[in-house]
């Protein structure tokens, strides 16, 4: 007898496409039960979506598969299901996969249907007894939690549905939920005028409706800077400052209309990837806003030589103090220069 595959078949994808049971049974049948990928991941085949049922049954009932098998992350087939397919989600339950199974610390299946925002596959994992209070990966968060922590725009309206079901359903809110969710307020505001009018509405109706939910003060909206007056702040400390700055002069996408605020923009964008990414999208193009910001600042009431020098040899080593140093510059030079100067043709893309 032919030893049997550890790992399923490369085209296992498009075997389980073709939807022929027989075909998916006979490739099976060549890989031990818990055969996985290939990869880097290790998923079963129970973990394909698209798993028609009829084997699913077959491959727990009859071949042995184990139906709580976790692969690296700690995924199992109910949490993929949780994730992409709410109605295989009783199936698997049905036929033995435990509703709160957890990896170590790895999320639950709820976790996971609500970070995913998968409403009906959260109503459906706690009418099955999935527990709210479990919480689970890197952060330790229940699902609420995650949720939150990750909340974009376009899932404003499923967030606000999935918010009010696990609060009836005995989560605690907490004022680090009020917190996140002031700072999805602050971030909607932000590229508000970029947004798919289309969708605006709708989104918008589920961030008001976060607030009511977590009794949060609405986030006031960005106040557009249109030139007209001279640039100006109210914060004290340059921090403060440069906040306002970024609020007032740089738009949700794509470069900014003024002089003043592409320099806010290119400081931000430049620490930002190699603070927070470790410099690994650092190429030509950065280093031509790199370029641009030196530029900028030795116009008008010019910066310091040092700046104008350090913001030259700015790369993927440069170090979170120089970057405070020449963000600080940034703000006196915006303040030194206040009459506003659009901006021309730039030598970046970025």
């Amino acid at each position: 007898m032919a030893k049997l595959r550890k790992t399923l078949p490369k085209d296992f994808d498009e075997i389980v496409g073709r939807g022929d049971v027989e075909e998916i049974k006979a490739a099976l049948k060549k890989c031990e039960p818990n055969a996985c990928r290939n990869n880097y991941y290790k998923e079963s085949a129970l973990m394909n979506p698209n798993l028609p049922e009829d084997v699913i049954r077959w491959l727990v009932t009859e071949y042995g598969a184990d139906i709580n098998y976790a692969n690296l992350y700690g995924r199992t087939a109910l949490s993929e299901a949780a994730m992409s397919k709410p109605e295989n989600i009783r199936l698997l339950v049905s036929l033995g996969a435990e509703v709160n199974f957890q990896k170590d610390t790895s999320p639950t299946a709820l976790i996971y249907a609500a970070m995913y925002y998968r409403i009906e596959s959260v109503k459906e994992l706690l009418r099955l007894g999935a527990d709210v209070h479990m919480t689970g990966g890197y952060s330790h968060y229940n699902a609420l939690e995650e949720a939150l922590s990750r909340c974009q725009n376009a899932n404003l309206p499923q967030m606000a549905e999935i918010a009010s079901i696990l609060i009836d359903a005995g989560i605690e809110i907490t004022d680090g939920m009020k917190e996140q969710v002031r700072k999805i307020g602050e971030n909607f505001e932000f590229y508000r005028d970029s947004f798919d009018p289309d969708y605006l509405p709708v989104c918008d109706a589920g961030l008001m409706q976060l607030y009511r939910i977590f009794d949060v003060p609405p986030v006031q909206p960005k106040v557009k800077y249109d030139g007209s007056v001279p640039i100006s702040v109210n914060g004290r400390t340059w921090t403060q400052q440069y906040n306002e700055l970024w609020n007032q002069l740089v738009p949700g996408s794509g470069k900014a209309k003024f002089v003043q605020g592409e320099a806010i923009r290119i400081i931000g964008r430049l620490s930002h990837e190699i603070l927070d990414n470790g410099g690994c999208n650092w190429d030509e193009d950065f280093r031509a806003m790199r370029d641009g910001l030196a530029d900028i600042l030795s116009g008008g009431r010019s910066a310091e030589e040092g700046i104008v020098q350090a913001v030259g040899k700015i790369s993927p080593d440069t170090g979170e103090d120089t970057f405070s140093l020449i963000a600080k510059a940034v703000v006196e030079w915006i303040l030194q220069n206040t009459d506003p100067v659009e901006l021309g043709e730039v030598s970046y893309r970025r």
